[in-house]
């Protein structure tokens, strides 16, 4: 433990993203993991799942995703049960390419709170029009909402900021998210984006002179990647140029007060509150993905 003053201390974090494997199935265009990826491709063992989640006194809400698709590690529904016996809400992002009824079937047994699948697409300038056929898609499966991501971009595939939409929609574009969320309203689905918003919102730049500065996030919740790192959110890998300068700690070599009371998360925190954030932080809008 470090000898921070006690009233500088946050509390330890009760909200998990943890990685279950770097592997995936697919090849998106639009993914970090198609081009080589932040970290060795491996998965997740029981015995590193328990060393992370046994680090925490408290777990309100753990999301088994990160870079990489849950499905493929063949111990997900054994860490979800282990969760549910002290987690009220546990849940992950699929691609759902091997989503058979019998691992749904065990998925389910395990008490799984909630799976969102993705769509093998993120909202983009190229596939805007597109938007309004998710509405019976989602009738037909019997989704409960549909939830708009926009396109975090680092230069790679179609990972650029020309294909953004963040501050650059354009008439037509609002007109076909509209469309999409009336259509979802008169059919009871919930139509929702990143940060817990109306989707138009989420693609607006913020009026803040400093918007990360608003963030919560390093004092509230820990993403682990499946290699024991401990970075400051699930956004910072996908858009950051300096990998190695947002690992905060590693679990597998570290206790998680150790880490999170020490000084490189300090820093980070002090810096996110200034004119000059950490890298990843600065072409933040804070409405990101919960």
């Amino acid at each position: 433990m470090t000898g921070l003053p006690l009233t500088l201390r946050p509390p330890l974090p009760r909200s998990l993203y943890l990685e279950t494997t770097s592997r995936c199935n697919s090849l998106c265009e639009t993914c970090i993991l198609t081009f080589g990826g932040r970290e060795p491709q491996r998965d997740l063992t029981w015995e590193e799942f328990r060393k992370v989640v046994d680090e925490f006194p408290v777990l309100d809400r753990v999301l088994l995703h990160g870079i990489g698709e849950p499905l493929l590690n063949r111990e997900l529904s054994r860490m979800i049960t282990h969760l549910k016996a002290r987690c009220p809400s546990v849940l992950f992002n699929s691609n759902a390419i091997t989503l058979s009824a019998k691992n749904a079937r065990a998925l389910i047994d395990a008490g799984l709170d909630e799976i969102r699948v993705s769509l093998w697409f993120t909202a983009l300038k190229d596939n805007i029009d597109e938007i309004a056929g998710l509405v019976p898609i989602a009738m037909r499966t019997g989704a409960v909402g549909i939830y708009l991501q926009r396109l975090v971009y680092n230069g790679l595939g179609l990972a650029t900021e020309e294909q953004s939409l963040h501050g650059q929609l354009r008439t037509y574009e609002a007109a076909a998210i509209s469309e999409t969320e009336a259509s979802a309203r008169r059919e009871g689905i919930d139509f929702s984006a990143s940060g817990a918003v109306a989707p138009e919102v989420s693609l607006m730049p913020s009026r803040e002179g400093q918007p990360w500065s608003a963030c919560r996030r390093p004092w509230n919740l820990v993403y682990v990647t499946v290699n024991g790192n401990v970075l400051p959110c699930c956004i910072a890998p996908w858009i950051t140029g300096h990998y190695d300068g947002i690992i905060l700690g590693n679990l597998y070599r570290e206790p998680l007060d150790k880490i999170w009371w020490g000084e490189r998360y300090q820093s980070f925190r002090r810096d996110l509150q200034t004119a000059d954030p950490p890298e990843p932080c600065r072409g933040c809008g804070v409405k990101w993905s919960l």
